[in-house]
This record gives structure tokens, sequence and C-alpha cells, in this order.
């Protein structure tokens, strides 16, 4: 870890380190975005470097410009901005664009060059600092040993950043006759990254009677890798007259054969993100023409302000009967609001307790060959590796115990190697280490070699086209007559089908346990809504009596019914490293964790007629 004071310094430990690996840090926010980056050998920060967050106004034959230093977090750049705008002007936009990025907290630290770095380094991340500011005409400085260059915001993207760092941002001031719009779709107002957003700057100049775009800039995100300039369009638009209609069906008409997007996994549809990305230059160009469109589609213009959220409550009680009906309260609110409420992971550590982590597996519809811990073993902190093989003969390597209420197949606390893997993120075992940050990292260097049997089945259609259905459900038969002959004396008939997807329980306290061993068995606190189904499945796993599980759960943080059997395994997990190592074990999932190992409510699929 460095923290230079000068460019120099940083330059020459960029270029020590390069083969390396060496990356640059000012607020590091993007682990919140790219969680599973591994580490690199050697961070630099750059808060000493003065010269990074520097912020001035220069002059030069193209124009005045507005220097930004890279190190400058997206809070201070959005309050230069706005000390340095006109009125409604494009500095203004920028300002309220930028406002949509992340939160408050992140924007306080985050910077503007760490942003636009994330979309350097990963092509679909979607840079609102990128999409605007190439609209908006602006350029970096970059360093290097060479000395300093301008780049264009594309020339950046296909440039190597090795051994060179971002100097600061040169954005223009807003010239005589130009008008700047952005916008941003996403699914929430923050933290959320952007369905489609863009970018649009016209220059106008008068022509005769009329004024005629001179420059045409257009730039999206979300619709391909990294950014994406309309060049074709642009080139459609100067010159032409934006008051006739031809003008606009022939620009929208370029625009659609030009925008292809692309595919990635976890973006919306690819149709959906074009009509967006036409929907956006629609509501631009009827914002450049101002109030000489019609009135029928000036609304489409502006931008919808949505007002501060407010809310009444209603009862309806009878005073009669007070107290039984009187509203009040929830009993445990101000505890719960003021962060008095205790929960399992407020608990104050035993004497030396230990964390644990799941292992999970990475591959489905697999058998596991083998399991190598070698490298967890040898990473600080780390106490143990626990695996099916540790659990006791006496016990039993299946965390559901048959139950009346809760009937269900025996399975797995841990997949057992030359057993078959079910799906990605199936339990291998648990790492136990000193903290619990110790046990996530070991956790990961736990690697299972797998072989495998097919490819996994994953909706619920090749489910049943392979014939996995369940054999014990009864057919539910009610009314009377026979339903085919109604069928055919029907004059009309409907026919469909209903299906939804998946559903996580988002829980906001994720599965976690707390076994500590004592004189007579075990005391645990789980974040169990099944207390006693928690108390047969820890006596199972481990062989013992129930009379030697003593389960406690003051509250849970959030449920939804995904910790009825859940809860189960995690208290298990703990239990059979607290058996092995002879100490108290918290285990606390991550939110990542936690949903690749648990599935939600099950999606399903009716046809009807």
């Amino acid at each position: 870890w460095f923290a230079p004071s000068g460019l120099e310094d940083v330059l020459s430990l960029l270029e020590k380190y390069k083969d390396t690996g060496v990356q640059l840090v000012a607020g590091d926010t993007g682990k919140g975005v790219f969680k599973f980056e591994p580490p690199v050998p050697v961070y630099v920060s750059l808060k000493n470097v003065e010269v990074l967050s520097a912020v001035s106004v220069d002059s030069n034959s193209n124009g005045k410009y507005l220097n930004v230093g890279a190190a400058v977090t997206l809070t201070n750049l959005i309050d230069v901005l706005m000390q340095n705008a006109e009125p409604n002007g494009k500095f203004e936009k920028l300002a309220n664009h930028l406002l949509e990025i992340a939160n408050y907290p992140v924007r306080n630290v985050g910077t503007w060059a760490g942003n636009v770095m994330l979309s350097h380094t990963h092509e679909d991340f979607p840079s609102d600092v990128l999409t605007i500011m190439q609209a908006a005409g602006a350029a970096l400085n970059i360093a290097d040993a060479t000395g300093i260059k301008q780049y264009s915001i594309p020339q950046f993207l296909a440039t190597d950043m090795t051994s060179k760092v971002i100097l600061c941002l040169c954005i223009p001031f807003e010239n005589v006759g130009e008008m700047f719009e952005s916008y941003k779709i996403m699914p929430r107002h923050q933290n959320a990254h952007a369905y489609v957003n863009a970018g649009f700057l016209v220059k106008m100049t008068e022509s005769g009677s009329t004024t005629i775009p001179s420059a045409v800039r257009i730039v999206y995100g979300g619709v391909g890798p990294h950014t994406y300039q309309a060049m074709s369009t642009e080139m459609y638009l100067v010159g032409k007259d934006w008051r006739q209609v031809d003008t606009l069906k022939g620009a929208l008409a370029c625009l659609a054969s030009e925008i292809q997007p692309n595919s990635p996994p976890a973006a919306a549809s690819a149709a959906y993100r074009k009509s967006l990305a036409l929907s956006l230059f629609y509501k631009f160009y009827l914002s450049a023409l101002g109030p000489v469109v019609s009135s029928r589609v000036q609304s489409a213009a502006g931008s919808i302000e949505r007002p501060v959220s407010a809310g009444i409550e209603d009862y309806d009680s009878n005073p009669a009967r007070y107290p039984l009906t009187k509203p009040m309260p929830k009993i445990t609110a101000t505890l719960q609001a003021s962060g008095e409420a205790q929960y399992l992971n407020d608990i104050t550590p035993h004497p030396n307790e230990l964390h644990a982590a799941f292992v999970l597996s990475t591959q489905a519809n697999s058998t596991l060959e083998s399991i190598d811990t070698s490298a967890a073993m040898t990473m600080p902190g780390v106490h143990a590796v626990v695996l099916a093989s540790d659990i006791p003969s006496t016990g039993s390597n299946n965390w559901r115990p048959n139950d009346v209420n809760v009937p269900a197949k025996p399975e797995p606390l841990f997949v057992d190697v030359g057993s078959t893997v079910e799906y990605s993120g199936q339990a291998l075992g648990v790492v136990v280490a000193d903290t619990q940050a110790e046990a996530d990292a070991a956790a990961l260097a736990v690697k299972g070699a797998y072989k495998s049997l097919g490819p996994p089945v994953l909706t619920l259609k090749d489910s049943i086209k392979a014939g996995m259905l369940f054999s014990t459900l009864t057919p539910i038969v009610s009314g009377d007559g026979d339903p085919v002959d109604a069928f055919k004396a029907s004059k009309h008939q409907i026919s469909g089908e209903i299906s939804c997807g998946h559903q996580y329980h988002f829980y906001m306290e994720t599965q976690r346990a707390l076994v500590v061993p004592v004189e007579d068995g075990y005391d645990v606190v789980s974040s169990t809504q099944y207390i006693d189904h928690c108390q047969r499945a820890i006596a199972q796993v481990l062989g013992i009596t129930e009379s030697s599980v003593n389960v406690s759960v003051k509250r849970i943080g959030g449920a939804y019914g995904g910790k009825i059997n859940y809860a189960q395994q995690v208290a298990c997990g703990a239990a059979i490293a607290a058996l092995h190592v002879g100490k108290p074990v918290r285990l606390l999932m991550d939110i990542d964790s936690n949903m690749r190992m648990f599935g939600g409510r099950p999606p399903y699929s009716t046809e009807y007629q």
C-alpha cells in the first residue's frame, strides 16, 4: 500500500509494478459493483496527490474549459458544475444527471475518474459520467512517463491504461446556440444502473428565417459495449430543418437501423433498450424545437418531477371496545427504530469465539470428484475446513429431519466426494477462522473438482421435458360432470398459460447462527422461524439427543418464509464446526452466498382451458 504525494511518484509506482499488478485507489466504491474482483499485490492511494484534486478554468483557441482533477469526488464535481452553471444550461443539466448516480454516501467518496475506469475495465458497465461527458464534448488529460496527452472519450476507451493515470476531465463551457439534454432510465431513483442513458447536444445557427443545426452529438450508454455515438444519425440531422416532420421520420429510421443493442446476461431485452433509445431521442428532438411543436406533444419534451411522497393512515376502530381495538404502535417499534433491539449478531462475542463460512459448489448437475483445501488452510486465521467426512458416524449428513408438518426428502448438509452436486451454490463444507472476513476469503479458496453429468436443468419447461416431476402429488378434482363433454358442448373456449419466475426472500438479516458448546450439549441462537425443527436438525446431524440442544430466538430481521427450513442448514453448519473445533462458532452469511446457496419461492406455470 502506497500513499504518494506527487504525480511523479504515482507514475513511478505504476511503471515499477506494471507486471505484478497495481490498482489506483481513491474512494474504492467500485467494490460495491464488482464484488468478486481478485485482490492485486499493490495499491496506490491518490488522496494526497494535490494535482489530482485541483479544479481550474482555462481558455484556449477552442473555447473555455472547466478542468476537474481525477480525484475529485462526484459530489464535489456536482458542486463545481453548479458554481459555474448558467440557469438551465449544460453544466446544470450535467450536475442534475450526476445526482442520479449511486447515492449520497457513494458520491461523497467515489470519484468521477473511478466511475469511468470501471467502464474502461468492464465494457458492460453503463457509466453515466462517460455517456453525458462524451455528449457534452469533454476530453480526458492522461499522464504517463512520456508526458501528458489529451484523449477524446472514445480514444480513452480504446487505450491501454497500463502505467497511465487520468489527470483531469476537461469540460467545455456552453457555446452560443448550443442545447444539451441528458436522460437516464433506471429501475430505481438511486442505487441503480441505467437500462439506457443518453446525452444529446445540438448547436443551432441562423439560416435565413430559421435555425439549422450545424453540429449534433448523440451518445448512448446501455445499448452496447461502453458508450455508443450514433454518428450516421448525427450526419443526417446536420443542415436539415428540424421543423419538418420528414426530418424526424428520417432521423428515427436512421437511428433504428444504426442502434443494434447487445444482449449481456443481466440486461433488459435488446428490443426494450432499443425502444428506449428511440424514445429518448424523440424527447430530445421535441425539447430542441421548444414552443414550435404542437401543444399536443409538448408535454413529452419535459421531465416528470416527482414530489416528496406523503401518506396518511386511517384506522377503522370501535371506541366502545377500547382498549381491545384501539390503534397503537408496535410494542418493539421504538427499540427497532432506535437500534436498541438486539439481533443475533449484536450478541457480545464469547471468549475464543470463531467464525465460519460455507464453501459453495460452482457447478451444477455433476459429480464431486475431490475437494482441495490446501490453499485455504494456509490463509491467515484459518483453523479448519469441515467437510462431510467430519460428520460423526453416529450423526447424519442430512439437515432435514423427518417431520410430519414439513415432509421432505433427505438433503445433505455437505455434498460428499463421489456424490452428486445438484445445483451451483450447494454447500460442500464450512471454513472456520478467527474473523468472518478471513472465513469468507478462505471459503472462496477451497476448490472442488467436478465431472459433469450433462447440462443443468434451469427452467420449468426443461424440467417437464426431462420428466423431472413430483410423483407424490395428488390431483385435485372438484365440480360435477365430465369436463371433456363440457368443453365439447361449450360455444366459446379460452385457453392460455400463466407463469411466474423465482422470488427471492429478500430479508435484511441474512441467514446466521451462533453455536456455543456447553457442559450438557450446545446452546444455539438461530435466525429461524421454526425453532423446534432447528433443534431436531442439529441433534440429527451431530448424533445427540434433542435435549442436548438448547435453541433460542430473540427476534429475526425479516424472513418472509425464507427461514422456516433453510435456517436449519445454517445452524447445523455452525454446530458441526463448533463440534470440530470445540469452541463457539458464529456463522454469518453474506448476501451473495445467501442468494447462491438458498432458493426462494419456486417458479410456477399453469396451463388453463
